[in-house]
């Protein structure tokens, strides 16, 4: 079980999926569930309880609270049943916690920041979710660096070891103080630089997150040039897997556990741009020979090396080359198309990379889930989000006179006022209001209170003003997503359910058809639609994703004449789809994790497409 708000904990909840599904585990793992607490202590506490009288024989938890979790803990180990933390930790004696010395990271990265300020200076520290062991740990360590190297600290601003929060923090002290020479962050790099940018400010010396992008942005020469230096540091997110690996071991062969296995953690400094494990070096390798004999040693450097493939914590590894190209992850636009392109009577099926299409990039703002594109007629100007960053941009159709807002939660998708000065947009926390005039947002409903495993998603809006949308499962492995049609008079209501993760609404020219997908359905469906009532009815398979070996479908639009665009993201490819649904024409993109497409631009002939840097991994695919 975890608390929710950051892609880490989804990343190490499908990381402990993947495990179990794969051997040795698979034989030995029946059933893994997943329980969300938020940050609530008591909540978890009423979890642990509940999994206790269901009688699991292995508990794994990302603690709250270093010490409020020890009762319900305890009652867990008197039961049976094997207790173990990741990350985080707990002081009951009875549970095993799996973990590095997070005291020693704030420690060695208050060192490196005060080495790069030259022991002066004054600085702000954007800190983790308040009240954990690992928050605490790192923070009073680094605060005791900063006391005894003579460096002041202005304030200190829970980040939540998420970008979005990361970014407030930072925006919040630079309308405070006019003096900050320096950040010692947990998390939030990327976003900490776009608040200086919005300021017009320098860069500075920032400690920051294990994060790529982080990376990438500490070796960029632009960000060089402008004052940025750096180290990037963070805790593995498969340490759940670990944990379960051990705990099954124990299980299965009577292997007695320690109570904390310290398995290191990564450390970057700018001049390397490679990892040096601090400490735990010695824990991890007696892990490794531990499970040697079953093979559970091998499968443990497998997830790490999983993890460096994906760009997240690249471990030993170094940068890949395909890592450098997405996750610098820019909005790409294709135009204009001529007589090889999509015009009337240029169909040319199968088509790949046309070599008369111009395929440029329009912005890099390093999103981490770049999203939404969508295209203002009345203002001419286009509108697309970043999901896991927590922002909306807008810019011309040239990229030019970017703007960007910062929501408080991961967005899925928004839909513009009829005035264009706001927005109705969908937050993991529910449905809101923003004012692009003054940033106020404004809550409205929870669509689905209680379902913690859920966020909402992609949406578009039909021609009567209803905004269509759908919600998704946060890990991508159950079908507890629904899609919703919330009208101009906020009313709300269920056109399907049963989904995993929901894409690609958008409507025939004629508005007699809707398409929408389940991303991991291997379909695109087409529906009955009725624009008087906004009714959806006989859902069929329009097209079979599948068959035709594009992978994971994503975000969709439809041109003039009928046909259906489709964003195949982890392909880096677009696919176009005829009216009957066979398949038109596929192009290659110059990046693997394309996401959604819009048509605009004055003539509406321009393909914007957007792509992500980091996602979680999808256990569906696994």
């Amino acid at each position: 079980m975890r608390y929710s708000g950051n892609d880490w904990q989804g990343e190490a909840t499908n990381l402990i999926k993947v495990a179990a599904k794969k051997a040795p585990l698979k034989d030995k793992v029946d059933e893994v569930k997943v329980f969300v607490a938020g940050t609530e202590a008591q909540k978890q506490i009423s979890q642990i309880q509940q999994m206790i009288a269901q009688r699991f024989d292995i508990i794994l938890i990302y603690p709250i609270s270093t010490t409020a979790l020890n009762g319900v803990i305890k009652q867990g180990c008197d039961a049976g049943i094997t207790m173990m933390t990741y990350d985080s930790q707990v002081t009951e004696p009875c549970a095993h916690n799996v973990t590095f010395d997070q005291a020693d990271a704030g420690k060695t990265t208050a060192e490196a920041l005060a080495d790069l300020m030259g022991d002066k200076g004054n600085i702000v520290m954007i800190t983790g979710v308040a009240g954990t062991y690992a928050d605490e740990q790192r923070t009073k360590a680094a605060e005791a660096v900063f006391k005894e190297r003579g460096i002041k600290v202005l304030g200190k601003c829970a980040g939540d070891w998420a970008q979005g929060p990361s970014g407030q923090c930072m925006s919040q002290f630079l309308a405070s103080f006019d003096n900050i020479e320096g950040v010692w962050a947990q998390a939030g790099g990327p976003a900490i630089l776009e608040a200086l940018d919005a300021k017009g400010k320098d860069y500075m010396p920032i400690v920051g997150e294990s994060e790529n992008q982080w990376r990438l942005d500490l070796i960029n020469p632009k960000y060089v040039a402008k004052g940025l230096k750096g180290v990037s540091y963070g805790s593995p997110p498969y340490q759940g897997a670990a944990a379960l690996h051990l705990a099954v071991d124990s299980l299965a062969n009577g292997t007695k556990l320690e109570s904390t296995i310290d398995i290191g953690y990564d450390y970057f400094t700018q001049d390397e741009i490679k990892p040096r494990r601090r400490h735990g070096r010695r824990a991890r390798c007696r892990l490794q020979r531990l499970h040697e004999r079953q093979g559970l040693g091998r499968l443990l450097r497998r997830l790490v090396q999983r993890e460096v493939d994906h760009g997240h914590h690249a471990g030993r590894g170094h940068l890949r080359q395909d890592c450098l190209l997405t996750t610098s992850c820019p909005t790409v636009r294709c135009a204009p198309w001529d007589t090889a392109g999509v015009r009337p009577g240029a169909r040319r099926p199968h088509e790949h990379g046309s070599s008369s299409m111009n395929i440029d990039i329009l912005l890099d703002v390093k999103p981490l889930l770049g999203e939404g594109p969508l295209w203002d007629v009345e203002q001419q100007r286009l509108y697309f989000i970043d999901s896991l960053g927590m922002r909306i941009f807008r810019c011309t159709a040239q990229g030019t006179e970017l703007r960007s807002w910062t929501v408080p939660a991961p967005i899925g998708s928004m839909a513009l006022t009829s005035d264009g000065e706001g927005a109705v947009i969908v937050l993991s926390t529910g449905i809101h209001t923003i004012d692009f005039r003054t940033g106020d947002i404004v809550p409205v409903m929870d669509p689905e209170p209680g379902l913690d495993e859920n966020r909402l998603n992609d949406g578009k809006v039909d021609r009567r003003g209803r905004f269509v949308f759908g919600s998704m499962n946060t890990a991508e492995t159950d079908a507890t997503g629904r899609l919703y049609s919330l009208s101009p008079d906020w009313q709300l209501s269920v056109l399907d359910q049963g989904i995993i993760c929901s894409n690609g609404p958008c409507w025939s020219p004629d508005d007699q058809t809707f398409y929408f997908c389940d991303s991991w359905s291997g379909e695109i469906w087409a529906y009955d639609y009725d624009i008087e009532t906004g009714g959806v009815a006989n859902r069929r398979r329009f097209a079979a994703v599948e068959a035709e070996g594009l992978g994971a479908h994503d975000g969709s639009t439809v041109d003039a004449e009928g046909f259906v665009w489709n964003a195949f993201v982890y392909e880096g490819k677009l696919a176009r789809f005829a009216p009957d649904g066979t398949l038109d024409r596929v192009i290659d993109m110059p990046v693997k994790k394309v996401t959604s497409v819009m048509f605009g631009g004055p003539d509406l002939d321009v393909l914007y497409v957007t792509s992500m840097a980091e996602p979680p991994l999808p256990a569906v695919s696994g």
